[in-house]
């Protein structure tokens, strides 16, 4: 395969019809602000904020300076048994924002590994207490957890599902948009027929569950 700069095949777009965009791209070349630009001089409003990557706005020059001085003085250090002050302090600022019972930061690189990283503290924590048996994930139909392999197996969004399912762990139960009290109800049922010690379930913040074994 001959390669030069005018050519979109070596770039693999995910969630993307590959051949439908490469046959007609729509290439951004410019940012600013709340808008983008492509390389026709068309503007488009980013309604997204790229994907909620940029919720404070494109170009913007006191951050691009922060990150500038920042890489100049010291870009990366690897957290195992090292560690940056300003981790630290940024760790302690998220936490006073948070609730009381938030006290921890774990930080990541995106919310896929969110995710993930989220489903292996929950089963180490459960493993620690001697109760490795508790390794059912609640999720909701439609929900979109990322994409790795945990987000996937958890996620409700079936055509991500489809062609992974037998690489994909764990074991999920999917909630409808049903209301809440339904939700319980079906759930309890659900739980009981794969949890004999299963006891009671509180609903978390309206938008999760937990539930307790006796």
């Amino acid at each position: 395969m001959s390669y030069d700069v005018n050519s979109l095949e070596a770039h693999w777009m995910p969630f993307t019809a590959n051949r439908d965009f490469k046959d007609n791209p729509r290439m951004v070349v410019k940012s600013e602000g709340m808008y983008m630009w492509d390389y026709k001089g068309g503007q488009i409003i980013d309604g997204s904020s790229a994907l909620f990557c940029t919720p404070a706005g494109h170009a913007r020059r006191e951050i691009a300076e922060a990150v500038y001085n920042q890489m100049l003085n010291n870009d990366y250090t690897p957290h195992f048994q090292l560690g940056h002050p300003g981790s630290f302090e940024l760790a302690e600022r998220v936490c006073r924002l948070l609730p009381d019972d938030f006290n921890h930061v774990f930080f990541t690189n995106s919310g896929s590994e969110s995710i993930d990283t989220a489903i292996k503290v929950i089963l180490a924590y459960q493993r620690a207490r001697g109760h490795a048996q508790r390794n059912r994930l609640v999720s909701r139909e439609r929900a979109y957890h990322g994409v790795n392999m945990g987000g996937v197996s958890l996620a409700g969004m079936v055509k991500n599902r489809d062609q992974l399912m037998d690489a994909a762990y764990g074991e999920s139960i999917f909630l409808d948009d049903r209301t809440i009290d339904s939700h319980i109800k079906r759930l309890r049922r659900k739980i009981r027929a794969l949890d004999k010690e299963f006891d009671n379930i509180e609903t978390l913040y309206g938008i999760g569950y937990k539930y307790r074994a006796s």
